[in-house]
């Protein structure tokens, strides 16, 4: 028992020894901290650590085995005429107790910078930065030195922003050598929002740097217009040259990864990039390299299903604008690139003979204003002239991976289509990974297209429906290029239906004519059908009225010959062929057709031909004799009956 209360008086004594002793020190540290002459002391030493001139607002104890400067800035040698200057909440030296115990207060174990505030000047890697924590060739530098909190600055001059680390969290720790290494947490704002993790060496005497900056979801700011978001990966910071390879991001909401490279060759960068679209299977790549040096550009773009793009062109900036003048697209077209930097927007033209294209749009949105002029355009087997604008607009700023959808609406300035001026052109259609579709688009008011093209990996496919209603046919002078009877006329009415493989749709017609005339043929009505595929377009069931009289259309329409209309038949009711590629005439009041024409020469001395049913017989009382009112006569000379 008496063992027992003796060992806990020991305890009890050896504690308030302690606490003396921590009291006192701490006291003596008080004492001694917060004397000029050892103020005067620690900012010569201090200085001689930090290899610069300090100045500190004051000092006292912190903790038990630590001295606080406080409020301290810090000036570095001169760079560029200019100095720089570190302000510190709290500088930190911590000691070894035996150091505190033999008053050693210019061998600190370690140092700690708190609420660091600097400026990085552009271009210039900050190594006075780090010759404190490195061992100068046959000198001592410090074992460690923390950083918590703070802010550092990096000038980017060329955009007039900065690039801001702040909540820094690490320590700069001396290598072998004269290497520092460091390993830092911090979090960007500025020109680069997110998180980031930079671990390496730094030789401050040989002036070199092997950095290796972790990217974790960091972002460009919303005034850099590049569209890249969630940059995950590692860059490569090694001297002026900066390398990135398969780094993680989102474009638009699609699933992305970026490469390349910065190389700096005195002075001149050169810039590659490279950026493949598609978490699984790539669906899109792009890239470009630059070389200041030659001011030279040149790239690439291909949208798998769109096809191939690649140019290439001289650069140059200025200002805030780049400028790619001479462009040169897929080695056909000639042009011109202009982009502004600040602002992302951007403009495209190029030309080949007499098409020209050009394209407004910004890097950090999906809306185009498409402007162009296209002469002779083969689409279909159709020639269009046109000229007109299309505005293309995302109906969402994000997308998942491969999925998008654009609504576009356009309009033209004139229309031609196989030398046939149309009215001018307006519609809309939305596109999608799966092909263009709610295409509606019409020509004045009579006629109006509807449909889509769906486009599968191997074989496009569309399915187009062109309507009209009441279209006076004494308009149209020309089809397919082709002069048409110099006498039409009727009003038509019905669809046109174009469905199948995009490069040879099958066509479909059915149309309906009234009060029809086609050069000396005049007609009732008509029912017009046919089907096939261009330029040759068989009939199928078609026929015209004439008062009681029905006639049959056989044959095709083929657009390769100059008379369009030689394979087209008119028939009789007994398929009798009356009329063929010729001009025809329907006599209403005498009930027959009448067919003349150049074509005729070669059954002269008959000048024309008429068909129709034969007069009706007079019976001895006057009255006409029904059994024979339906007998058809033939009749060659001056006139043909049968």
């Amino acid at each position: 028992m008496k063992k027992h209360s003796f060992l806990k008086g020991l305890i009890l004594l050896l504690l308030f020894f302690l606490i003396a002793v921590v009291l006192a020190a701490k006291v003596f540290l008080h004492q001694f901290a917060t004397s000029e002459e050892f103020k005067r002391f620690a900012e010569s030493r201090a200085g001689e650590y930090l290899r610069a001139k300090v100045s500190i607002g004051q000092i006292r104890p912190y903790h038990f085995n630590q001295l606080a400067l406080e409020n301290v800035i810090i000036e570095l040698p001169e760079i560029r005429g200019n100095s720089q200057l570190i302000h510190l909440d709290r500088l930190l030296f911590r000691y070894h107790l035996s150091h505190l115990w033999k008053g050693k207060f210019d061998a600190p174990a370690g140092v700690t910078f708190r609420n660091p505030s600097l400026m990085i000047e552009e271009d210039k890697f900050p190594y006075q930065y780090f010759e404190t924590a490195a061992s100068a060739p046959g000198g001592f530098g410090m074992p460690t030195i923390d950083f918590k909190g703070g802010e550092i600055r990096y000038r980017v001059s060329s955009l007039g922003k900065d690039i801001v680390l702040r909540n820094i969290e690490g320590t700069i720790t001396a290598e072998e050598g004269t290497k520092a290494r460091v390993n830092i947490r911090a979090t960007a704002s500025g020109i680069l929002v997110g998180g980031v993790d930079i671990h390496g060496t730094v030789d401050a005497f040989q002036k070199t740097h092997d950095l290796w900056l972790d990217l974790k979801g960091m972002d460009f700011s919303s005034e850099i217009p590049i569209p890249l978001r969630g940059l995950t990966g590692k860059l490569h910071w090694s001297g002026k040259n900066l390398s990135f390879e398969q780094v993680q991001t989102t474009l638009h909401g699609w699933n992305a990864k970026v490469s390349g490279a910065f190389v700096n060759r005195d002075g001149r960068p050169e810039t590659t990039v490279r950026l493949v679209v598609g978490k699984e299977r790539p669906w899109m790549e792009a890239g470009f390299k630059i070389d200041m040096s030659k001011g030279f550009m040149e790239g690439f773009l291909d949208a798998s299903d769109a096809g191939k793009f690649s140019f290439n062109g001289k650069i140059r900036s200025e200002g805030n604008r780049w400028i790619l003048d001479p462009l040169t697209l897929n080695d056909h077209y000639q042009g011109k690139c202009e982009l502004d930097f600040v602002t992302g927007n951007y403009e495209i033209a190029v030309e080949r003979e007499m098409k020209r294209i050009s394209i407004h749009s910004n890097l950090c949105r999906l809306d185009f204003a498409v402007q162009g002029r296209l002469d002779h355009l083969d689409f279909l087997g159709l020639d269009i002239v046109t000229q007109g604008r299309i505005y293309i607009h995302a109906i969402s700023p994000n997308w998942q991976d491969r999925q998008f959808r654009f609504k576009a609406d356009f309009e033209t300035d004139y229309f031609i289509l196989n030398q046939e001026p149309f009215q001018d052109l307006k519609g809309s259609f939305e596109v999608t990974p799966y092909g263009i579709s709610g295409i509606r688009c019409t020509w004045g008011r009579k006629f109006e297209m509807t449909g889509q093209m769906v486009f599968p990996l191997k074989s496009p496919q569309m399915k187009l429906i062109v309507r009209t209603a009441d279209f006076d046919l004494g308009q149209v002078q020309f089809f397919a290029s082709k002069p048409l009877p110099k006498e039409m006329g009727g009003k038509l009415g019905g669809k046109l239906l174009i469905e199948g493989d995009l490069k040879r749709p099958e066509i479909i017609g059915v149309f309906n004519v009234s009060d029809g005339k086609w050069g000396k043929l005049d007609y009732d009505r008509g029912i017009i059908q046919f089907r096939g595929f261009a330029p040759y377009f068989p009939l199928q069931e078609s026929k015209i009225w004439k008062g009681r009289s029905v006639f049959f259309l056989t044959g095709a329409v083929d657009l390769t010959l100059d008379n369009v209309m030689a394979g087209v038949k008119i028939e009789t009711l007994d398929r009798l062929v009356v009329w063929k590629g010729l001009e025809v005439t329907l006599h209403e009041k005498e009930a027959n057709v009448q067919l003349a024409g150049s074509d005729l020469d070669h059954l002269k001395p008959v000048s024309s031909i008429e068909v129709g049913p034969v007069k009706q017989f007079e019976s001895k009382t006057g009255e006409p004799e029904e059994s024979r009112l339906d007998e058809k006569g033939f009749t060659v000379g001056t006139s043909l009956k049968f």
